[in-house]
């Protein structure tokens, strides 16, 4: 994809996506972020503020896009109808009729390691991209929720949708400590460096239809998330290991 085409980032305020965002930027990128939140930096470009239970805010935000990266959501389990539902099912079904309306080709979403609990945590290891849904919770599920809707995107609507189930992406200093205190989640972190290296790739390199791919950095002592689809489809060769730059997923 060329540099011209402008970039929807959606939770451009979070942590991953505001190292996304930086990256991107630094590379030439046209970026514009979307979030509930106002821009946490000076010269943000392109920035929308508004709500994934919005359609008005979604169609606002996707106007002139080629390309939607997706991070926006509750990152964890949280209470279902309060939390869960209207951030990560109905905000993703405003922002894929959005997409599809907008005529974006391309879609990259955030799922998560969580949708495989079962093997990840028992084997047999390493898990490949393709394994089949074992979700630790209502949270996983609404990602297994997100990647059939990303099927069907790719395959009615000819859209190329890509599924990120990304390992584990410290939120704050305390999560970082419940990280480091666990050798599962040590094996599948997933540095900002290598976080922005393949979304990088994931924008940059051409593939078409519908892939789902794991997304992590060099374990410590496991291979517990199988990255060969990752190096097959992008080129992409993690080179963190836990606790690499930790401290640049928050300000």
């Amino acid at each position: 994809m060329l540099p011209q085409t402008t970039i929807l980032l959606t939770g451009a305020a979070g942590a991953l996506g505001r190292v996304v965002f930086a990256s991107l930027q630094r590379e030439g990128y046209r970026v514009r972020g979307f979030d509930r939140l106002c821009c946490p930096w000076s010269d943000p470009m392109d920035w929308v503020t508004g709500a994934l239970q919005s359609a008005q805010d979604c169609q606002r935000a996707l106007q002139g896009v080629g390309i939607v990266i997706h991070l926006a959501a509750v990152p964890d389990d949280a209470p279902f109808e309060s939390d869960l539902m209207p951030s990560n099912i109905l905000g993703l079904h405003y922002l894929l009729e959005a997409a599809k309306e907008s005529g974006v080709q391309r879609i990259l979403m955030a799922s998560t390691g969580q949708v495989v609990w079962e093997p990840l945590n028992h084997g047999p290891w390493p898990v490949r991209a393709h394994a089949a849904p074992s979700p630790l919770s209502w949270y996983a599920l609404t990602k297994v929720f997100a990647e059939e809707a990303g099927k069907v995107m790719a395959r009615d609507f000819g859209m190329d949708v890509m599924m990120v189930r990304l390992g584990a992406c410290p939120r704050s200093p305390e999560h970082a400590q419940q990280i480091d205190a666990d050798p599962i989640a040590r094996d599948v972190y997933f540095s900002p460096g290598d976080l922005a290296q393949f979304f990088k790739l994931a924008v940059s390199m051409p593939w078409e239809g519908f892939h789902c791919l794991n997304a992590a950095s060099r374990p410590l002592d496991q291979e517990r998330l199988s990255l060969e689809e990752a190096k097959d489809l992008l080129g992409y060769e993690p080179v963190d290991q836990w606790p690499d730059a930790v401290e640049a997923y928050w300000p």
